[in-house]
């Protein structure tokens, strides 16, 4: 004996329906970036440095600005001496939200980190 399926009720042929389009409506989209990371090492004394490079407080949030403009999920990474000051990172961490960038901690630090 052949069983006969029942023809799709109209509100599921509705439903699945609604989730094609909505499934199709997203496929102009560009993809997503792909995370750009970026390491900022903080010395004891205070120094800055941005992928090996000397950068002064001052200057972080415009260069970091730059940088997001070309590479939106910019991912900074800091890396912080145990012997420096608070305010000095409540500063820099400032200066990267103010780029937009976003922020990362690390409990790493390397005593031999990059010198300018």
């Amino acid at each position: 004996m052949m069983a006969t399926m029942s023809p799709m009720p109209r509100h599921a042929l509705w439903a699945l329906c609604l989730c094609g389009a909505a499934l199709l409506a997203g496929c102009d989209r560009a993809p997503p970036h792909p995370i750009a990371h970026a390491q900022l090492h903080i010395a004891a004394d205070g120094q800055l440095l941005l992928d090996q490079q000397s950068v002064a407080l001052d200057d972080l949030t415009a260069t970091l600005a730059r940088r997001t403009h070309d590479q939106p999920t910019l991912m900074v990474e800091i890396h912080a001496s145990p012997q420096v000051d608070m305010a000095q990172v409540r500063a820099v961490s400032q200066a990267i939200e103010a780029a937009h960038a976003r922020l990362s901690f690390t409990n790493e630090f390397s005593a031999s980190a990059p010198r300018p």
